[in-house]
């Protein structure tokens, strides 16, 4: 199940390079591009509808998008900090980095979408990179 959890989420991590490709951006799987990510989440659904204030997007409409800017943060992280797809059955599709410490991707980016930039995606690959090579996060 792991396995068709992990092609699942490239596929749809894959899916939202492609749609920031066509838009300009690119987003390459490093962590830096989170930062990006959170760019681009903000110019993009901004030409569409208001943002909230403090770049929060409005879940009902964007829900459909919470998945595949999941599966991109989680796939960032697996690339970058190494660790594999997990499902927990009470948080969802997680990471499990190399540390043994679990993060959930998905739920990070519903965050993001619900609290804006207080939910940096940036600040957050950094710090899941730092846990997962068993650094204490700064």
């Amino acid at each position: 199940m792991a396995e068709d959890l992990a092609t699942e989420m490239e596929r749809k991590a894959d899916a939202l390079v492609a749609a920031a490709a066509a838009s300009g951006d690119t987003l390459d799987f490093s962590l830096e591009s989170l930062v990006t990510l959170d760019a681009l989440l903000d110019r993009l659904f901004a030409r569409r509808w208001a943002i909230r204030g403090g770049g929060r997007l409005d879940v009902k409409q964007y829900s459909r998008m919470i998945e595949p800017v999941g599966a991109y943060i989680g796939e960032t992280l697996r690339r970058s900090a190494g660790g594999t797809w997990t499902v927990d059955d009470e948080h969802g599709p997680g990471i499990e980095l190399p540390s043994g410490t679990r993060t959930f991707p998905l739920a990070k980016a519903e965050k993001r979408f619900h609290n804006g930039h207080a939910d940096n995606l940036g600040v957050y690959g950094g710090a899941m990179a730092a846990m997962g090579a068993g650094e204490s996060p700064t």
